[in-house]
């Protein structure tokens, strides 16, 4: 916890199944889902060739994830696979749910939800520490500074 404050982490304590079950989400999903549309993309390109011209920022900022090492992942993936499948289940049924409502309007309505809820996910929306938290943290540092000033005080012996 002492390396976690002291980089500036806020520690969040979560059973094991909820902490995997959000990085499924938050973290493993993204990152399988630049692949899937770098590859897309790559199938999509295979007559044209022009991928590599075309590109956007859009595009580069969607599919950076891509470009990780399979192998610091594949330890990953495997050991959270049930929730990554649960999570990709979802992030399916919502792409599905896009492509099939844009007839009828409802990709504007969860489209718009999206973006109310994502433009409230500023770095202000970043969890906070709780008052006794930020106390313990206060306390923690008042030691560290004082431990500090004691050493300066002492007498160099040269």
């Amino acid at each position: 916890m002492d390396l976690a404050e002291s980089l500036l982490a806020l520690p969040v304590t979560l059973d094991p199944e909820e902490h995997d079950r959000i990085m499924a989400m938050v973290s493993h999903l993204p990152r399988l889902i630049s692949v899937a549309l770098m590859h897309a993309a790559e199938a999509g390109d295979a007559t044209h060739g022009m991928l590599d011209k075309l590109a956007g920022r859009g595009f580069l900022d969607r599919t950076r994830l891509a470009a990780s090492d399979y192998r610091i992942w594949k330890g990953i993936l495997e050991t959270n696979s049930d929730a990554i499948a649960e999570a990709a289940a979802r992030f399916n049924r919502s792409l599905s749910l896009l492509g099939l409502g844009m007839p009828t309007g409802e990709a504007a309505r969860v489209w718009e939800k999206a973006g109310r809820r994502r433009r409230r996910m500023g770095p202000d929306s970043l969890a906070r520490p709780r008052r006794h938290d930020r106390r313990a943290l206060i306390d923690r540092y008042d030691k560290q500074i004082l431990a500090l000033l004691g050493h300066r005080s002492r007498p160099c012996r040269w």
